[in-house]
Order: C-alpha cells, then structure tokens, then sequence
C-alpha cells in the first residue's frame, strides 16, 4: 500500500502508521515525511493522540449512570472482578431547552478484564482471570426500529474510548454491558439474546433487572 500511495502521489518516504487490525476495518494513517512519521509515533507514545470509536449497537444503550449500573449488574460484575464508574467531568446528560432535543447521555467508565478463550480462532471472553481492560462509553443516539412495533431492532450509536489495548476490547465490554455490536460476526446479538416467542430482543435494558 505504502508502495502504491508513493507512486500515485509521487511521494518519497512515505510512511504508514496504525495498520488496521486483521480482520477488524480500521484506520491506517500515512505519513508524508519521515519526520511526520517520527512526530506522529512520538505522539501515539506519549499518549497525545487518543483514539475513539463509534459503534452501533443492539437495543437501547443506557444514557444514565444508573441505567448503566442496573445493565451491568453489581452481581455480575464480582463474578468477572469488574467495576463501573460515571465520568463527573461530563454535564451532556440534560436536555437543551433551545432545541428540544435528546442530548449525548451520561459518560461512564467499566474495567472489566478479559483473556483469550480460543487462541485458533482468535476468540476472547470477559473474564476475572484476564488483563484489564477500561473501555468508557457515551450514548449519542438512537435509531428507531424501521418496522412499526418492533422495538427489538432499534440500535443505539455509542462513543467508545478504550483506555487500555486489549484485543476485541469494546466489542467485549459492549456485549458484556448486553449491547452488543449489531453486526458482529463473534460478539453479535445469538439467538441466547432473543425471547422464543415473539423475537423480543433482550438488551441490558432488563436482561439483568431481576
């Protein structure tokens, strides 16, 4: 690719940075300079630059901390040796009266840690064996479902930003939570998440209530 992208732009030195995770799309960031390159590396060290995604989920993503709190159970997080914190520094929870709309929801934290269950495949699980893993999330929106009383399909849009690099981190934690990734080949919504009867999907909106 670095090859290609010199002859096309005739270039030289070009360099590439952050290879996309295999077989995850990702971001790859070229450099033009050697120097950018050693600038830009320098900076990923020193944790200038951060790194954020967004997702989009199954169901309806908490947009309280309270919310969060009763998706991810207490009980549930002892048995993994995990917790969850709100991020206080975040005030996008209200309403803006200017607008009358849905604002970002609230910022919170989950360290849950995780290892690798099936090293052939490449397999991870949420698990208080594993290495720590701190993941924090923010609802931006939620998409409705497209088919009339079918609140089952309707995803939500999360911010995400990994503090840690563990693999398949987010899409860990977001399927730990009970949101998984709508299309996650691994990780996505199983059959487990859907009532028999009528396909009502079970989110971590009441999997954990009880």
């Amino acid at each position: 690719m670095s090859e290609s992208i010199q002859h096309t732009h005739d270039s030289e030195g070009t360099q590439m940075k952050l290879p996309a995770e295999n077989p995850v799309l990702g971001l790859v960031l070229l450099a033009r300079s050697s120097h950018s390159a050693r600038k830009i590396s320098m900076e990923i060290q020193e944790k200038i630059v951060s790194k954020c995604y967004l997702a989009r989920v199954a169901g309806k993503f908490p947009s309280t901390y309270e919310e969060a709190s009763k998706a991810f159970s207490r009980y549930k997080l002892d048995q993994i040796g995990g917790t969850i914190c709100k991020v206080e520094s975040n005030n996008c929870n209200n309403k803006d009266p200017s607008t009358d709309t849905i604002n970002y929801g609230v910022r919170f934290t989950i360290s849950v840690p995780q290892r690798c269950l099936d090293p052939k495949n490449g397999i991870y699980e949420n698990h208080q064996d594993g290495k720590e893993a701190v993941t924090t999330f923010q609802l931006l929106d939620v998409m409705e479902s497209p088919i009339k009383d079918k609140d089952y399909l309707r995803t939500s849009i999360v911010l995400c930003k990994p503090h840690t690099g563990r693999t398949h981190q987010i899409r860990l934690h977001l399927k730990g939570l009970g949101f998984p990734i709508a299309n996650d080949p691994n990780y996505g919504p199983s059959a487990d998440d859907y009532e028999d009867q009528d396909g009502v999907f079970i989110s971590g909106e009441n999997r954990y209530q009880n």
